[in-house]
């Protein structure tokens, strides 16, 4: 009814599900895994990766296909396959606006959002609904997982920028149509198997376009076992059924199918592969991220934006030191509140501080992942994570503080740039004058 895998788009089985709806389908989410996958390590692969499902998501969208004006999918359908899309440039925009917000006010002085008292009931209700809504998770092992992926978004902010403009100009012919590139995926236990999966597949289209005997079988055990490993024994497995009298029998253990022998394959690779707990060399994980790189921009955008964070927070910690902020004796709460008053930290300080902090946090992981995948990157993701939670609730509390406490804002008078541009001038007017030289 839908004819076979769409070819309009590299992302195919976003296209077949759209298909499947406009055709009258109905979709039901199970809750149960039928397939085993293996996802890629190296950086440059993950960003091909994640570069192919935005140019597909693209491919749809600004072509005839377009969800949004397709009149045989229903409303609702309408807004969950554009949502699928939109929120690539959600990412970009949101990214890219949260980056330059607090290096604008902290730098420059020039506050584009204004704190009131609106404001800080608006922060209240939604940080803590956003948090519950983006963290539902039937483990608590889970959260970490939900934590990163919204920690992605701002480390493929560049991958998504790049695969847009790609498309844009593939659509307009100025580049030619994006292909299918499969991503490479290497190492890890399920390696092996995947290997044997398609050498299983290779031997059994040999062997369909052989003519067999009667009594002739297809290879099932030689194609699983490695060439420098002796042939396993094929494992078999016993069923237990209740008859119509109610009474347990046991049926002969049989051979397990092609399939069954894969998992068990599968279980065995990943249990040696915990056994065995083998350290790779040091350096050997920079090595493999630097040679697959290939000249790619995506590092260069995440130290641009630490850069910009970075820049931020300093800027902050140099306004804090030249107010003198605690210079006095704090015996009171007036004494406390003369802190914010006499504009030393005021709200359009702290919170800025706080924000771009929480900035840094996605660039440093990913250059922490570029040097190692090892026991203190799990470490650091856990401590970056409750960090993450504690800055947003003291931006909260700073919101609330600032509703008691009559801030004074800084001003681009007093923003560090203009101290900074006054030190140049002033080691300017200071150098020495050249001799002038006359030339006939």
């Amino acid at each position: 009814m839908v004819g076979w895998f769409p070819e309009y788009t590299i992302t195919e089985d976003y296209a077949l599900s759209m298909e499947f709806k406009m055709a009258g389908f109905k979709g039901r989410y199970l809750a149960e895994y039928l397939a085993v996958g293996e996802a890629p390590d190296e950086i440059r692969n993950v960003c091909r990766q994640r570069s192919r499902w935005t140019k597909g998501h693209m491919q749809i969208f600004f072509s005839k296909r377009c969800p949004l004006f397709h009149r045989k999918l229903k409303l609702v359908h309408k807004i969950l396959y554009t949502n699928g899309t939109w929120a690539y440039f959600c990412t970009i925009i949101t990214t890219l606006v949260f980056l330059f917000v607090p290096f604008n006010s902290l730098v420059f002085g020039y506050h584009p959002v204004a704190f009131s008292y609106e404001f800080a009931l608006a922060a209240t209700l939604y940080l803590p609904m956003n948090f519950a809504l983006m963290n539902y998770v039937r483990h608590p092992r889970h959260l970490k997982g939900q934590w990163l992926a919204q920690i992605s978004n701002h480390i493929l902010t560049f991958t998504y920028m790049k695969a847009v403009f790609n498309t844009l100009l593939s659509i307009s012919g100025f580049k030619a149509k994006a292909g299918f590139k499969a991503t490479e995926k290497s190492g890890g236990p399920m390696a092996a198997p995947v290997a044997a999966l398609k050498k299983l597949g290779s031997n059994i289209k040999n062997s369909m376009q052989r003519t067999t005997s009667a009594d002739e079988r297809l290879p099932t055990v030689a194609p699983l076992a490695a060439a420098s490993e002796p042939a396993r024994p094929v494992p078999v497995a016993a069923k237990v059924v209740v008859g119509a009298d109610g009474v347990r029998k046991v049926l002969p253990p049989r051979p397990l199918t092609a399939a069954e022998q894969i998992q068990h394959k599968i279980k065995l690779e990943q249990q040696q592969a915990k056994a065995s707990k083998k350290k790779e060399k040091r350096g050997c994980w920079v090595w493999i991220n630097a040679k697959t790189l290939e000249g790619a921009l995506d590092p260069l955008w995440l130290a641009f934006s630490l850069c910009v964070s970075l820049a931020a927070v300093s800027a902050g910690i140099y306004t804090i030191v030249k107010s003198n902020t605690f210079d006095f004796t704090v015996n009171s709460w007036s004494d406390f509140a003369q802190i914010f008053t006499s504009g030393r930290l005021d709200v359009y300080l702290l919170v800025p501080i706080l924000w771009a902090m929480y900035n840094a946090i996605p660039p440093i992981l990913f250059f922490v992942y570029f040097f190692t995948k090892g026991r203190f990157l799990q470490i650091l993701c856990t401590v970056m994570q409750v960090f993450g939670v504690i800055l947003a609730a003291v931006a909260v509390a700073c919101l609330w503080l600032a509703m008691l406490v009559p801030y004074q804002t800084t001003t681009p008078e007093t923003a560090p740039i203009r101290d900074l541009s006054e030190t140049i001038n002033n080691a300017i007017s200071h150098l020495p004058n050249m001799p002038t030289n006359t030339y006939p």
